[in-house]
């Protein structure tokens, strides 16, 4: 009887609470009514007409203010229940009741001399400005002099509000603006401690989105302004970056060195250098008791419309279509405050709309569902809060680590491991999906004690292996990432019904994956990495590294699935390649590729193959080898 009596009561509210949303709307059009009921008849004075414009133009706010939910009242903590059973009833969605988050950011923190240069800098601007159309007003009328005085006071204005506030756009991986913001005195600039590319066929546009230095892969950075007063210090605990060496998360490096270009971008260098760039993370985790939505963009926004009073007063948000069919939700950000347009993307992207606690409030968010499991996010009930891995263990998501035409991967942490009370570094993890068997494995199957000699069925097969292989090692090194111990037991396969040969691959096991920063050539020797026999010379030897160790490990690698030869260990069977084999069977091999073996596996580090180099190899054109014919790889179809 509580329950229902509850529900009752949380019914009665939204009806209440629509009841005065509904009659502010129509309110407006008997106010103007009257309005034209009472000048009906009247001369029309400059006073009345006056007071006409002046009652119009307040009706036209009234209404806008109505519209958009900013004189409606919120009372979203009295009607969950039944807005959850209302949502609930949708089956393409999933609704949860609250999650645990803890943010992660980046902060750009301009000083006061940022602000008082960029005053200095146009306040000289504009006097210029204005000693010119002062001479030309003075030459035109000269009797002119109170409408330069209201002039210049208006440029005056102008200025001041220039240079106390920039704009700022929150640019989606798709091209279209979500938000814009204003960083003034007292704020800063967020954004994602995980780099981001640009959707393809999208074209980068300066600031947010560019080219990177490779020139290959196209950035664009989410950022949006952010207040930093002694709630937000104390709310979180603050680390300043000074360059990628004071970062230890490669991801995050690459995040830091877009984030400071698209500063470089918005600011300029001066700009740059007149702030700090901090990493912020929360002290503790934050508990959201809000309920948040979870499906595609069309379907959370058609529940929406079959349900506009949970819209209204729980999410307290409006529905749009735009041009070109375009979705976006309006949110109301509070009590008389201006509303927040979001634009989240394409209709089939999966999204989560919740409650964002935001330091001028709460107001309803969208993002992404790879953006929204960035934070940590652990909602009860989540459609993929569990994943089950090999031996029946189990894991929790703890964010997106990145995507391919292949799966997704994940960082998790076991559950069985977390129930046995073990620390939370030995529970973390990634997780991806299971391949159908190694290359390794593959090529066992065909392998001999003393190798077998090239015919064109095999080279077909390693010719198609080998090209995959080497654009999943050209794209790490275009990302900064040099994978350092390459070889068949870490290349994955899964049977495909593509064109790739019916067989695809992954790279794997990363623990010896290291970021080489930009202004770096090589990575720092002294330590063992890698697979004896494998390695490159210069880090069995201990020595500094660059990416061209890589190419010398697929080319070993290479050499293994051609040459098909097997050896035993303790372990069992496993792969044995002759480093210069090449060489002993140069007249069963194709002049290409020798010439491509020989430029990978050169001893000097200076004089072999970089990965493109590779990539360009006329191995990878067409090729003519005895009186079969093969056809020059297409690359785009990786």
């Amino acid at each position: 009887m509580d329950a229902m009596a509850d529900t009752d009561r949380e019914l009665l509210l939204l009806c209440a609470a629509e009841a005065w949303y509904q009659r502010l709307r129509r309110a407006n059009r008997f106010t103007l009514a009257k309005l034209l009921r009472t000048l009906q008849g009247r001369k029309f004075s400059l006073q009345s007409s006056h007071g006409w414009w002046m009652c119009m133009a307040i009706w036209l706010w009234c209404t806008a203010d109505a519209r958009s939910l900013q004189l409606t009242p919120c009372v979203r903590s009295k009607c969950k229940a039944t807005s959850k059973r209302l949502m609930e009833s949708n089956p393409n969605l999933t609704v949860f009741d609250g999650f645990r988050q803890q943010v992660s950011r980046f902060l750009f923190l301009p000083s006061d001399s940022f602000w008082d240069s960029r005053k200095t800098n146009k306040a000289q601007d504009s006097r210029e400005q204005i000693e010119v159309q002062d001479s030309l007003e003075k030459i035109e009328v000269q009797d002119s002099l109170e409408k330069i005085e209201v002039q210049d006071s208006h440029e005056k204005i102008e200025v001041q509000d220039s240079h106390e506030k920039i704009e700022v756009q929150t640019i989606l991986p798709n091209g279209v603006c979500e938000a814009k913001s204003w960083m003034r005195r007292g704020k800063g600039l967020f954004a994602y401690v995980r780099a981001a590319d640009l959707d393809r066929n999208v074209q980068p546009t300066a600031p947010y989105s560019f080219r990177r230095e490779d020139q290959t892969t196209v950035a664009v950075v989410k950022m949006w302004s952010k207040k930093v007063d002694e709630g937000f210090n104390d709310h979180f605990q603050k680390t300043e970056i000074k360059g990628v060496d004071d970062l230890q998360d490669a991801r995050e490096k690459e995040a830091f060195l877009d984030f400071k270009q698209a500063l470089v971008n918005l600011l300029t260098e001066a700009g740059l250098r007149g702030g700090t760039i901090w990493k912020c993370a929360e002290v503790q985790a934050s508990e959201n008791t809000h309920l948040a939505i979870y499906g595609k963009l069309k379907d959370v926004i058609t529940a929406l419309d079959r349900q506009p009073w949970v819209a209204r007063h729980y999410f307290q948000c409006l529905t749009r279509q735009g041009p070109e069919g375009r979705l976006s939700f309006h949110a109301n950000m509070g009590f008389g405050k201006t509303g927040l347009v979001m634009r989240p993307g394409k209709p089939d992207l999966r999204i989560v709309l919740y409650i964002r606690r935001g330091t001028g409030g709460e107001h309803a968010c969208t993002q992404s569902l790879d953006v929204f499991l960035l934070d940590s996010r652990t909602p009860e009930g989540f459609s993929i809060d569990l994943i089950i891995g090999s031996f029946g263990r189990q894991f929790k998501p703890q964010g997106e680590l990145g995507r391919g035409s292949e799966g997704i991967v994940y960082e998790v942490t076991e559950v069985t491991a977390e129930e046995e009370g073990l620390p939370f570094d030995q529970r973390k993890g990634i997780l991806m999906g299971l391949a159908d068997t190694s290359l390794d494995k593959f090529v066992l199957r065909e392998a001999d004690n003393s190798g077998k000699h090239l015919d064109i069925r095999w080279l077909q097969t390693c010719r198609d292996l080998m090209a995959q292989m080497v654009f999943a090692v050209a794209y790490m090194h275009q990302k900064r990432l040099v994978h350092r111990d390459l070889k068949p037991q870490n290349v994955l396969l899964n049977h495909s019904d593509s064109s790739l040969g019916g067989l695809s691959i992954m790279l794997s096991d990363f623990g010896c994956t290291a970021f080489l920063p930009p202004e770096q050539q090589r990575l720092p020797g002294g330590r063992r990495v890698g697979t004896p026999g494998y390695a490159a010379g210069e880090i069995e030897k201990y020595q500094p590294h660059g990416m061209k160790c890589d190419v010398f490990s697929l080319g070993v690698t290479f050499q293994a699935i051609l040459q098909r030869r097997r050896g035993h260990a303790q372990r069992g069977l496993i792969l044995m390649p002759d480093k210069h084999g090449h060489k002993h069977h140069s007249c069963n091999y194709p002049g290409k590729l020798v010439g491509l073996l020989q430029g990978m596996l050169k001893k000097d580090e200076s004089w072999r193959y970089s990965i493109l180099s590779v990539r360009e190899d006329p191995f990878f054109n067409q090729l003519t080898w005895g009186s079969s014919t093969f056809a020059a790889v297409d690359w785009s179809q990786y």
